[in-house]
C-alpha cells in the first residue's frame, strides 16, 4: 500500500488552492497600478507620501516598544557592541507591575 505522507498533502493543497483561485489576483484589473497612473506619478505620490508613514510607523513602534538606548555598562557581545538593559517590549498602562498575564 503506498504511504502519503503529511508533506504530500499540504503540497497538494496548496495546488488546488493556487489552481482555483491563487492567480486570480496575479496583474490584471486587481492590480491598483495597472493602466492607472503612470511610474513617474507613482514614484512622485510614494515619495511624498514616505515622510507620513514613516512618522506613523515610528509611532506605533514607540508605543509598542521600548526603544530607549540603555546600554549596561561593561557588557558587550561579541563585536564589542554594549548589550540592552532590560526588556524591550513595553507593556499597557494597565498592566505595568504586574507579572503574570490576566
Amino acid at each position: 500500500m503506498r504511504h502519503i505522507t503529511r508533506r504530500k498533502v499540504v503540497w497538494a493543497a496548496m495546488a488546488v488552492t493556487t489552481v482555483l483561485g491563487g492567480s486570480r489576483a496575479i496583474g490584471g484589473q486587481d492590480d491598483p497600478l495597472v493602466n492607472t497612473e503612470p511610474i513617474a506619478q507613482v514614484i512622485q505620490r510614494t515619495q511624498q507620501e514616505k515622510p507620513v508613514l514613516a512618522k506613523r510607523h515610528q509611532d506605533l513602534l514607540t508605543l509598542r516598544y521600548d526603544l530607549a538606548d540603555r546600554p549596561v555598562p561593561g557588557v558587550v557581545m561579541s563585536a564589542a557592541s554594549p548589550c540592552r538593559a532590560g526588556c524591550g517590549s513595553s507593556c499597557p498602562a494597565e498592566r505595568r507591575g504586574t507579572s503574570s498575564p490576566r
